[in-house]
């Protein structure tokens, strides 16, 4: 498939590192369920603040995350925490789907 056209858009989310796979699994299930509306609503919020379109498929995420404390951080766990972000893209009608067909 060739695409010609290529929408890049660049959402920043301030003061807000994903929780860690590790992190995720430490917690009960209803402080996980808070955890996930707050990244629901913030995403959110943040998309309409600045202004996000819509996009179609086929597209790719890319993630950029920055730490306030210097640290050694396993690259894996923080990478699973993305999924609540990724989540929330798609409940705010961002992408149209977060399946492997999509993204």
């Amino acid at each position: 498939m060739v695409y010609t056209e290529c929408m890049v858009q660049e959402i920043i989310i301030p003061k807000h590192t994903p929780k860690s796979l590790n992190e995720l699994f430490a917690m009960n299930h209803w402080t996980r369920a808070k955890y996930k509306k707050e990244v629901e609503e913030l995403i959110f919020w943040v998309c309409k603040e600045q202004q996000i379109e819509p996009v179609k498929a086929p597209i790719q995420l890319h993630y950029t995350l920055t730490f306030t404390k210097k640290r050694h951080r396993d690259i894996d766990n923080l990478i699973a925490g993305t999924k609540y972000a990724t989540d929330s893209l798609r409940k705010a009608g961002i992408i149209p789907d977060d399946n492997s067909e999509v993204v």
